[in-house]
Order: structure tokens, then C-alpha cells, then sequence
């Protein structure tokens, strides 16, 4: 016999931790050659010729299904991911890794699996559970590594539509066996640490509901939500620059059709590093060809999927781990510090023209009502076309997008200019269909300006003049 089964130490469920930690733990095999899925199978169909002999590569086609590479960024495979082939109940899916050893040596090796496994190491069966468990079980056996490839191949059957299973690999005393080596080979990729998040919005202002830290606690089942209108975004701190290689977006129901993801190392000057604009929700994985490095890491959601605002469960991003270092320990949700974005506040405003105050409910309309920061507040004009009013920063500031709060007599013709000085202007948006509401305007890449001009061309309701209840501008 090329292996013989030592020693099991434990067929019986024993709780561990960490199986679906991200940190990076070069004892477990994250890359695997995975085939299928095969529907409606059990566990003791033999499915694939030889099975327990199998040593495919990748592309290799087996029973009708093609052999294609996994490349996990967790301590386990997920058969949900997109990468591997997606939910199917009641089906049979296997994986092959290759365990290089250079010597004869003893091994320990934990496996999981959520639903029934089978499996093989060199051709010898090892391990047969045909038994649902818990995510925290595990199963230990003690094992020869012969000198040279060792073919690992597991069988996994799904019970509920919620498959995955886990596989590592020890010695003695738990710690990795450093001159092991895998084929696959492994990514040593690790969930970077988020130190602090701004948003755009918080549906209802639900903080303990909505919160944006929900992105990045490792809970499934809590998330961020915005308020229902375009565009929303989210500020990712890193707390220091770092490379990253990829980024996993876990899409609740409402979700962002198209989005766009920024870096930066100072929050000012913004790289786009990826862009969809026909997204269907469901999990997203974003992995890199070039390395990206920065501090902060930006999603502009543009556009909903659905008429509700953007929501997401998880915002994971995935950087290497440093040659001989071990992966940085994940800190608890609670010290990721949150913060709503701040509008710039302008210094004064103007206008072509105010509607005459109404001392009876002691309201004025003046321009100044637009910039400070009360939405009970407002400016109104006369009610004759055109009109304009105008903001002053004070200084240049870096704009990132421009929010407009229309009453219900809203310009349906207008365009927004900006200026350094009051004298050149340049167009930045216009429209001849306005509805009113909240309108947010996100130029294509960043504008430098100290003034902001909205020219108000027609109006909706022509008994009314134009009215805002808030003009408020984002960006440093």
C-alpha cells in the first residue's frame, strides 16, 4: 500500500474554531480542482470512473464536467461561490488537491464537511461520513505522507443547499508543515482590517439596524443599508496603506446595478479600479490581475437594482500576507469607527431673486436658507423663469457630487456650473426632465471649485417659482 490509515483520532464531532476565520493559515488547503455538480447523486454513487484514483488537471473533463480551479480567500471551499459552480440541493461535487512532501513523514489532517463526505488519499478510502453536522465539527485523523505527490481527493454530497467543507493539514502538534507544498497553489491572501467607515446614508438614520460596520462584522445575516435614492456611497480606512487583491461584495435583496470601486492613499485623489453597470446582485467577486495599493477604498453605487435603496451584508478586501509573517488578527466589529459624510459647509449664497418673506409664519425664502444645513429652511425664488442661485465654499474644494433637495416647486429644466472664480464656469450637469426630491449629481471623476451655480431654465409648475430646500456638496 502507497499510505495506510494510522491512527483516527477522533470520528467523533469536535468543536474547533476558526474554520471560517479569513486569516490567513497556511495549514489549511484553500485551492482545490473542483468537478461538478452532479444533481440528484448520493454520496455512494460512483459518478467519476476510478474515483478514488482520480488526478485531474485543470480543464480535464470527467463524466461530462470539466475540472476547473478554486481559488478560496477562506479556510474552506464554499460550493455557493460563484468561482466553484453555484446551490444545488441534493447533489455530489468532488475536489483534488496534491500534498508535495519531501520526505516520508507523519501528518494530521482535519476535515469538515457541513453534509456527508468521502474521502481518499492515495487511492485509500480514509474517511466515509455520511452524517449532516454542525459548522463547528470536525473530524482528525493521523496519517503517512509518503516522499513526493500525495493525491488527495474528497467527495462531498449536499444535504441543504448550504454546502462547503474545510481540509488541513498538521503536524504533530497542530502547527502547518512548513516544507509541504500544494497544487493548486495556494494564494496567501488574508481579510484586511477595516478601521473606520463613512457612508452616505443610513436607511431611517437606524444605526443599530442599518449601521455600515454590518459590512465588515463576518455576519451573514446583519448589513448596511441606505436611503432609497441614487447615488449612495461607502469609505473603506484601512488604517494604512495596504495591497490589495481582491474585494467579495455580499449583495442583500436591494443591490447596486451599477457601481464603481475606488483607491486612494489620502482620501482625495481617487483611482477607478473596477466598474459594472449591468450587476444582478447575489455575491460579487472582484479579484485583481494588478495588485492595487491604497489606504482607502470607495463604492460608488449609481444606479439601484430595485426601487429600494443599496444594501450589502459584506464588503470583504483581501491583501497578501507579508513573506514569513502570520496574518494580522481580525479585529471585532465594534472598533471599526463609523461616520456619516459630511456636506463641505459654504461660507454664503446668492440668488437672481427671493420670494417676498411671509411675516405670518415668520418664513423668509433667502438664498442663504439653501446652505444651512435645516431642511425646514428654504430658498424660493420670484415666480417667473429664469433664476439662478449660487454657493461659495470659500475657498477651492475637491467636489465629489453635488446634493440637491427640491420643494415641491422644483426646476424641471436646469444645469449645475462650477467656477474657481466667479467668472469662467463650466457645466457639469443639465437635464430637461427633472421630478423633483433629492437629486444627488456625481461628476465623472472629481472637480476642483469654490462656487456652485444651479441655472434654474423652467419650471415645473409655472404658478410656483423654483425652491430648494438644501443645496449641500460633497468632497474635501
Amino acid at each position: 500500500m502507497n499510505i495506510r490509515l494510522l491512527t483516527i483520532l477522533s470520528l467523533s464531532s469536535l468543536l474547533i474554531s476558526g474554520i471560517a476565520s479569513a486569516a490567513y493559515d497556511p495549514a489549511y488547503i484553500r485551492n482545490w480542482l473542483i468537478c461538478g455538480p452532479f444533481e440528484n447523486s448520493k454520496l455512494e454513487d460512483i459518478l467519476i470512473t476510478d474515483e478514488a484514483n482520480l488526478s485531474p488537471k485543470p480543464g480535464d473533463t470527467s463524466a461530462g464536467k470539466a475540472w476547473k480551479e478554486y481559488d478560496s480567500v477562506e479556510n474552506y471551499v464554499d460550493f455557493e461561490d460563484e468561482t466553484a459552480f453555484g446551490r444545488y440541493e441534493l447533489s455530489v461535487a468532488y475536489a483534488f488537491a496534491e500534498i508535495n512532501s519531501p520526505s516520508k513523514k507523519m501528518a494530521r489532517l482535519y476535515l469538515h464537511s457541513d453534509d456527508s463526505i468521502k474521502v481518499w488519499l492515495n487511492g485509500n478510502n480514509i474517511l466515509t461520513n455520511d452524517i449532516a453536522r454542525g459548522m463547528g465539527q470536525e473530524d482528525i485523523l493521523t496519517v503517512m505522507l509518503r516522499p513526493g505527490a500525495n493525491r488527495l481527493v474528497i467527495k462531498v454530497r449536499d444535504y441543504f443547499a448550504g454546502w462547503m467543507f474545510s481540509a488541513r493539514i498538521t503536524d504533530e502538534n497542530g502547527s502547518a508543515i512548513k516544507d509541504l507544498t500544494f497544487s493548486p497553489r495556494p494564494i496567501p491572501l488574508m481579510k484586511l482590517p477595516v478601521k473606520k467607515i463613512w457612508a452616505s446614508s443610513v436607511q431611517g438614520g437606524d444605526f443599530e439596524q442599518y449601521s455600515p460596520k454590518f459590512t465588515v462584522d463576518g455576519n451573514k445575516n446583519t448589513r448596511w443599508s441606505s436611503e432609497h435614492y441614487d447615488p449612495q456611497s461607502l469609505i473603506f480606512d484601512l488604517g494604512s496603506p495596504q495591497e490589495i487583491k481582491r474585494i467579495d461584495l455580499l449583495w442583500e435583496a436591494a443591490y447596486s446595478k451599477s457601481y464603481k470601486i475606488e483607491v486612494s492613499d489620502d482620501k482625495m485623489k481617487w483611482q477607478e479600479v473596477y466598474k459594472i453597470e449591468d450587476g444582478n446582485g447575489g455575491k460579487d467577486l472582484i479579484p485583481f490581475p494588478v495588485i492595487q495599493k491604497g489606504r482607502y477604498l470607495r463604492i460608488m453605487m449609481l444606479e439601484r437594482g430595485t426601487e429600494w435603496g443599496n444594501s450589502l451584508y459584506e464588503f470583504s478586501v483581501y491583501g497578501f500576507v507579508p513573506e514569513g509573517e502570520k496574518a494580522a488578527p481580525e479585529g471585532p466589529a465594534e472598533e471599526t469607527v463609523v461616520e456619516l459624510e459630511k456636506p463641505i459647509r459654504a461660507v454664503s449664497a446668492s440668488a437672481s431673486s427671493a420670494q417676498k418673506p411671509n411675516p405670518d409664519k415668520n418664513e423668509s425664502f433667502e438664498a442663504k436658507n439653501a446652505v444651512d444645513g435645516d431642511l425646514k429652511t428654504r430658498w424660493s425664488s420670484e415666480f417667473k423663469d429664469p433664476q439662478w442661485i449660487s454657493v461659495d465654499l470659500g475657498s477651492v474644494k475637491r467636489i465629489d457630487s453635488i446634493a440637491l433637495m427640491w420643494e415641491n416647486a422644483y426646476a424641471r429644466a436646469y444645469s449645475v456650473e462650477i467656477s474657481q472664480d466667479a467668472a469662467e464656469w463650466k457645466e457639469i450637469y443639465s437635464t430637461a426632465s427633472e421630478k423633483g426630491g433629492k437629486v444627488n449629481i456625481i461628476p465623472e471623476s472629481p472637480q476642483s471649485a469654490r462656487y456652485i451655480k444651479v441655472n434654474c431654465k423652467e419650471r415645473d409648475k409655472k404658478e410656483w417659482g423654483y425652491s430648494l430646500w438644501e443645496i449641500e456638496v460633497f468632497g474635501e
